[in-house]
């Protein structure tokens, strides 16, 4: 199948056009099955990046959209509010990591900017480590740490950090990139636009050790 979608382009001219696209124009959704204007009916095994992985249209999901649209669609960090307290002391439990307290924001390479600075800050250091296929983000200290993209699309004239690149299936080479220079450690325990790569406990374990021995931070982002 073909990613292009020329009958979309007269419609879609002011749209920026970074991205290839597949000729599905998508009419609406329904449980798991996307409706196209032309009239096919596709089993949506994909779920927009795997960020609405709920399906389409659940009287639930949909009853839950409206009665907080009623109620309050956004409002500042500076107001307290019950539901994102909530929220947080339920994605605590729920990451059975005895963590305490969570800080909300709006993307994974925002929450990974985040870890980084918290690390160089808290260690000192000047380096970070990721694995090779890897993908953080598209921000200046994500796109760092993200396999490929100094020599493609990173576009800034320096990285605000040192990055090197450890190879993704080698638990052996984890001692030669992780030294006492390293700040950060970040790794995907399965590996997204690397290929649903399972990273697997082997290799996970050799990273957890080596950042303890050297008094590195390890980020899952």
């Amino acid at each position: 199948m073909a990613a292009t979608n020329p009958a979309a382009s007269a419609h879609l001219s002011h749209l920026a056009q970074v991205f290839a696209q597949y000729p599905i124009e998508v009419a609406h959704g329904e449980g798991v099955w996307l409706y196209a204007r032309d009239g096919r009916k596709i089993l949506d095994f994909y779920g927009g990046h795997a960020v609405a992985g709920l399906g389409y249209g659940h009287v639930r999901w949909l009853a839950a959209l409206e009665r907080q649209a009623r109620q309050m669609g956004f409002q500042t960090n500076a107001l307290p509010m019950t539901i994102r307290e909530r929220a947080a002391a339920r994605l605590a439990k729920f990451a059975g990591l005895g963590l305490d307290t969570v800080f909300w924001v709006n993307s994974g390479a925002e929450a990974n900017e985040n870890a980084l600075r918290l690390a160089f800050k808290q260690t000192g250091r000047s380096k970070a480590v990721a694995l090779e296929h890897s993908f953080h983000g598209r921000t200046a200290a994500a796109a760092a740490v993200t396999w490929g993209a100094l020599h493609t699309w990173y576009g800034f004239p320096r990285t605000p950090f040192d990055a090197s690149f450890a190879p993704r299936n080698d638990p052996a080479a984890v001692d030669r990139f992780i030294d006492r220079d390293t700040a950060a450690v970040i790794v995907e325990p399965v590996q997204g636009l690397g290929g649903a790569y399972d990273v697997g406990k082997p290799m996970l374990q050799a990273l957890r050790r080596r950042c303890d021995e050297v008094g590195a931070r390890i980020i899952t982002g």
